[in-house]
């Protein structure tokens, strides 16, 4: 406990790293009656400092750098690993894409820009954004009886 409070306080969220992704859009898998077909997603966070420009260093009271969407913090995209790791897991899509949607289709590359609270949201990067996020989706089938 009070390791995981000083590294709070420095800035580390590895602390109290788990597998805390948002599992949404379940499905069945046709053909297959114990296949469900799963969406993970992954919000990543960055802050504008001056004189060095988007960063993924944020202050050390605020968000990880990597959440889901209740703002837990989880591992990046590049790190991810399944959970419930009993059951048998295999990639739908060939890599983690950004969510066009979370932005509402209006920057190509995802992000939705905020104020220095994470307030006030845009979908441009003006010179008020201090913060932004962005959605990264994957989607894997599960298949719970272990027979592709």
């Amino acid at each position: 406990m009070v390791r995981q409070i000083f590294l709070f306080f420095i800035g580390s969220h590895a602390a109290g790293l788990h597998n805390n992704y948002k599992i949404l859009n379940v499905s069945r898998l046709p053909g297959n009656k114990n296949g469900k077909i799963i969406q993970f997603q992954i919000l990543e966070h960055q802050r504008r400092w001056i004189a060095v420009g988007w960063s993924d260093k944020l202050l050390p009271y605020e968000r990880a750098n990597h959440t889901n969407e209740a703002l837990q913090a989880t591992s990046s995209p590049e790190a991810f690993t399944f959970p419930f790791n009993s059951n048998h897991w295999k990639w739908l899509e060939d890599k983690w894409s950004v969510d066009a949607e979370f932005c509402k289709m209006k920057n190509k590359e995802g992000w939705v820009y905020y104020d220095n609270y994470w307030k006030n949201p845009c979908y441009q990067d003006t010179i008020t954004a201090y913060t932004r996020s962005r959605k990264w989706t994957r989607k894997a089938v599960l298949v719970t009886d272990h027979k592709m």
